[in-house]
């Protein structure tokens, strides 16, 4: 089979109804592919909008922006039956009765096992989406009460909906304090790294590996690494992380020297793993599901676009 043959949309040979679980690029691509096939799709998104994490991580990278905005477009194009809001359950399922079901839940996230992980100045990826887009700013413990009104009055004027809105105010405001200690030096961690830096934060990366954003391709990631040292940006690589102070971090470096990087704010950039919490239970009930994206292996954006790509020509 031929390069052009592999992304060729044909027609389906046996027309089904599929439920995609999941509004992020792997089901609204699996969405869009499985719907140019023929397919009767209803695609579902516990959120008010589309986009799933690749919508937070558009804030923080921009170029995700213009791939979020195009599936969306070509989502609403089609004939797919689009419900946002929408909470799946085993109940949903079999009221919907599809022949086929595809989670597209994304990646969970398990916080390390360091000592002071719980502390209020501790943050997890989910914290600051929830922080910077208004995602349920209620359920946030590390919000104060006026920090959740300013959420809240950002949700009201629609400001946490439009992506450059967000960017240019979280210029003016961000939750977290001066120093930022980030644990992770993955893509997640120097993109990050990298958005708190242009907001006047002193960040500090510290990664257990050797080596920084393997996930990245290299000439992007000798520019984003570049820019981190311009910006002042602190990289410790081969470290091992003891403790979480309310002041800072404690780390062991590769030559077993104890140190601190002062923070006022640590951010959790690791502890990603695939989410399958509803692929048993819709398995044990009889419906055939299958799993794509981050919560079938962690792939990130690009990985999640091939694999809705695959399977909603697969199917």
């Amino acid at each position: 089979m031929g390069k052009e043959a592999e992304f060729e949309i044909v027609p389906a040979e046996k027309t089904k109804t599929l439920l995609i679980v999941g509004g992020g690029p792997a089901g609204m691509e699996a969405a869009r592919v499985a719907a140019l096939r023929g397919h009767h799709v209803t695609l579902c998104e516990k959120e008010d909008q589309l986009g799933g994490t690749a919508f937070f991580a558009s804030i923080i990278y921009p170029e995700n922006g213009r791939l979020v905005e195009y599936l969306k477009t070509q989502v609403q194009k089609l004939p797919i039956d689009l419900r946002l809001g929408q909470e799946v359950t085993p109940d949903f399922v079999k009221q919907l009765n599809p022949d086929q079901v595809l989670l597209a839940l994304g990646a969970k996230r398990q916080a390390p096992p360091i000592p002071g992980v719980d502390q209020r100045n501790v943050f997890t990826g989910d914290d600051l989406r929830e922080m910077l887009t208004g995602a349920s700013p209620s359920k946030s413990k590390k919000l104060s009460l006026g920090q959740r009104a300013l959420v809240a009055g950002g949700s009201f004027l629609g400001i946490n909906r439009d992506v450059d809105k967000i960017r240019k105010m979280s210029k003016l405001w961000m939750p977290l304090g001066k120093r930022a200690v980030i644990v992770g030096g993955g893509l997640v961690g120097v993109e990050l790294a990298g958005f708190l830096a242009e907001r006047g934060l002193r960040v500090t990366v510290l990664e257990e590996k050797d080596y920084l954003a393997p996930e990245m391709s290299l000439p992007r990631r000798w520019r984003v690494l570049h820019d981190l040292r311009n910006q002042g940006v602190t990289m410790r690589t081969g470290v091992r992380i003891e403790k979480i102070l309310d002041k800072g971090v404690t780390f062991v470096d590769k030559k077993g020297n104890k140190d601190t990087a002062t923070a006022h704010s640590v951010i959790l950039a690791t502890g990603a793993m695939p989410n399958q919490n509803l692929f048993d239970r819709l398995n044990n009930l009889g419906y055939e599901a299958a799993l794509i994206g981050d919560c079938r292996e962690i792939g990130y954006i690009e990985g999640a676009m091939t694999d809705g790509a695959r399977m909603g020509r697969q199917i």
